[in-house]
């Protein structure tokens, strides 16, 4: 076995399976029945909206797809794409939903035809953000810090987008690249940033009111930026007039996908998660998120494990090195 590899499933047994890890937001299961695929290191799992509207985490019922043991095109590190996304070595796919409440076909391959028997999962929700953990780790709360206060004030927001994009770094350093694309300075070591007025985000709704004016509830005061993280996977951003949180999903060694998801102030979109061009406002927000995503993925190529990001450091303390 490569020494990558044997990182892996080192990551997978000091990291993945005892933190709490985040695998998605809300509003991409609203339905009754609704299912998210979330791969947490090695493991296969799914939360799933409930008939009581919460939410149920387990074990998906097909870990490795159709296959009785692992492929060896699918133990190297790269995630494939497979049409059993259940797998634990497969690409995930986004929310899949439910028919009127009723599962699909597609589901079967994560939850069977008895999903009582499925091995359930801990799951907490901060805000709109969904946390599910294999093992007994630290409270949440301690281990996402301000994060998790931020996290939380982003209830009186609405969900106006969302999509994926790709970076070329190993996860423990996604958060370095976004920062930097951002604007915050280059390997800060910081995990929480906070940006000064006037700062030209991408991201941020030409022409919109700025906090003072209207009351966003996480910008700062000033009417700056603020970037947050939290170990290992999500990254939360507050402009004054939109919120953004970023999920990390690892899909090989040097590379992440990553699942953004936007929110503004209710009055600040027609409602519901927009189609693109359905709202010209949060399409044009989804765009210059689109395009810190371009640039995040242009720095992405060339960070380098010796950084310094406090995510990379924890992650090593975790792993002995």
């Amino acid at each position: 076995m490569s020494a990558a590899l044997r990182e892996l499933a080192l990551e997978d047994e000091r990291i993945w399976t005892r933190a709490w890890v985040c695998v998605g937001v809300e509003q991409q299961i609203p339905g009754l029945g609704d299912l998210l695929p979330a791969t947490v290191g090695h493991h296969g799992l799914h939360v799933q909206r409930g008939p009581d509207g919460g939410l149920r985490a387990g074990f998906n019922v097909l870990q490795y797809g159709s296959c009785w043991t692992i492929p060896a095109q699918c133990g190297h590190g790269h995630k494939t794409n497979c049409p059993y996304v259940s797998c634990a070595h497969s690409l995930d796919t986004d929310a899949v939903a439910a028919d009127d409440g009723v599962p699909t076909r597609q589901m079967r391959q994560f939850i069977g035809f008895n999903p009582q028997k499925l091995a359930d999962v801990p799951v907490r929700t901060v805000g709109p953000l969904i946390f599910v953990t294999l093992a007994d780790p630290p409270p949440l709360e301690e281990q996402l810090g301000a994060l998790g206060a931020a996290a939380a004030a982003l209830g009186g927001l609405r969900h106006v987008a969302r999509f994926w994009a790709e970076l070329d770094c190993n996860w423990k350093l996604a958060g370095d690249a976004l920062f930097e694309a951002l604007g915050a300075p280059p390997r800060s070591g910081r995990l929480v940033e906070r940006l000064a007025a006037g700062t030209d985000v991408p991201g941020t709704m030409r022409g919109r009111p700025r906090a003072a004016d209207a009351g966003a509830p996480l910008a700062p005061d000033d009417g700056g930026v603020r970037l947050w993280r939290a170990f290992p996977n999500v990254v939360l951003v507050c402009a004054p007039d939109h919120a953004a949180t970023v999920v990390v999903k690892p899909t090989r060694i040097d590379g992440v996908a990553l699942v953004i998801s936007l929110f503004a102030r209710r009055g600040d979109a027609a409602g519901g998660v927009v189609e693109e061009g359905a709202d010209e406002e949060a399409a044009a927000l989804a765009a210059g998120w689109r395009a810190v995503a371009r640039e995040a993925r242009a720095r992405s190529r060339s960070a380098r494990m010796g950084d310094g990001s406090p995510i990379l450091t924890h992650a090593r303390s975790l792993l002995g090195g």
